[in-house]
């Protein structure tokens, strides 16, 4: 008697080109034929054939992703406008702004294309796509297993575990590289998904362009204080205000600005600056302020000059900056917070449902640190065009979002 050699569950997903997943539930409903059971693991016959339901004359592709501006339901419009010898004369395809790739998927299966280009300006989407086409098998094991620790969790807590996904995306297209592709696009399509199926709510994860000048009139306001704070100590001190004269104290005054950068950039001290309490900015400021003072404290060692330093300027300094900075944060955000700059008011688009679009509202009005304009709200699961809901209208339901966000004035959704 021959005796059957077998592979393991993920030997046959890498052979018939499926995920794992797929393979354990055509096992589990004897799909295949001659499988068996190890222990609590499933071998499959080396032999096996690709089961029938797996099989079929065609694979039909279809867009993963849902994207404002989504032509699916224009196709039939579309169709009608496609050159009449494509696929026979014109086998190359190339689309500029490719999206969720609509039409796209549309014209590689239904005409014969040999050639497909596709580009956009979204960095992430296009990265999605090559990991997609190359490492597809890893990309839908990361996907599953979101999906898993996700649905297992309570309302609140998935709230919890999105928006800790999107913080972790938004560090990850900072310093983007080969090796956290793969992350990167789990991660993209994990957002994309839970946005537009409304499981968690409203905002698709921030593109967050600018890095740390989006806190650059605090970075200012931060280094204007130390100067002013070294200046006022040394008076104090002498009597004077002739510090930069001083070889030594002209040195001082560009590494404490060095240090201050240094500790903002790099400590991220500046995070959530505009969301924190009082006592909140109280301890970050007064844990600012000391990493600058010990990265003082090492230069002068380093250059073994801090005999010739007087350490109570030093000490001063830190106290006077401290202080400053924390007043001046304080007052920079009330600031903000009321409004002042309302000329640089951004057009505020709210993508949400209908059971949850009243709190949106409440939480942007009530937490406008961006200073935002609510042009006006869609809601994906209700037609209610016209509408009026708290202060804000309703301007677009799931079919026509995408087409008012291109339109209409827009800055963020």
């Amino acid at each position: 008697m021959q005796q059957l050699e077998y592979i393991t569950v993920r030997d046959a997903a890498n052979k018939w080109k499926i995920s794992e997943k797929d393979i354990l539930s055509l096992c589990q409903k004897d799909k295949i034929i001659g499988v068996a059971k190890l222990g609590d693991k499933w071998i499959i016959p080396k032999n096996a054939n690709k089961p029938k339901e797996l099989v079929s004359s065609k694979n039909i592709a279809k867009p993963f992703l849902k994207w404002a501006g989504g032509k699916t339901q224009l196709l039939p419009t579309l169709r009608e406008n496609y050159p009449n010898d494509l696929g026979t004369n014109i086998t190359k395809y190339c689309e500029p702004m490719v999206g969720a790739g609509a039409v796209l998927f549309d014209i590689i299966n239904n005409y014969n294309i040999n050639e497909v280009l596709i580009s956009d300006c979204n960095y992430e989407l296009i990265n999605t796509y090559d990991v997609v086409k190359n490492n597809v098998g890893c990309l839908v094991e990361l996907l599953y297993s979101y999906e898993s620790d996700f649905l297992s969790l309570d309302n609140d807590n998935r709230k919890i575990f999105y928006y800790d996904k999107r913080e972790k995306f938004n560090q990850l297209i900072q310093n983007r590289n080969d090796s956290n592709q793969l992350e990167r696009a789990s991660l993209f399509l994990f957002l994309n998904k839970s946005l537009f199926n409304k499981a968690v709510g409203l905002f698709m994860y921030r593109k967050n362009a600018n890095g740390w000048l989006k806190h650059i009139d605090f970075i200012i306001l931060d280094m204007i204080c130390l100067q002013i704070a070294f200046v006022l100590a040394y008076f104090i001190k002498n009597g004077n205000t002739h510090l930069y004269n001083d070889f030594l104290y002209r040195n001082m005054a560009i590494i404490l600005e060095v240090a201050d950068l240094m500790v903002l950039l790099i400590f991220g001290t500046l995070k959530g600056v505009l969301k924190r309490g009082h006592y909140q900015e109280f301890v970050k400021t007064l844990k600012h302020s000391f990493i600058v003072c010990l990265l003082a404290v090492l230069y002068l060692f380093t250059v073994q000059k801090g005999v010739f330093f007087s350490r109570f300027i030093l000490f001063l300094t830190i106290g006077i900056y401290f202080i400053l900075t924390y007043i001046l944060r304080e007052l920079w955000k009330t600031h903000i917070k009321k409004g002042v700059n309302s000329g640089k008011r951004r057009k505020l688009l709210i993508v949400t449902s209908s059971t949850i679009v009243g709190k949106v509202i409440d939480n942007v009005e009530k937490n406008n640190y961006s200073r935002y304009d609510i042009v006006g709200v869609a809601l994906l699961d209700k037609d209610l065009i016209g509408n009026q809901i708290n202060t804000a209208s309703v301007v677009a339901n799931n079919e026509t979002v995408g087409m008012y966000a291109c339109k209409e004035w827009v800055d963020e959704v």
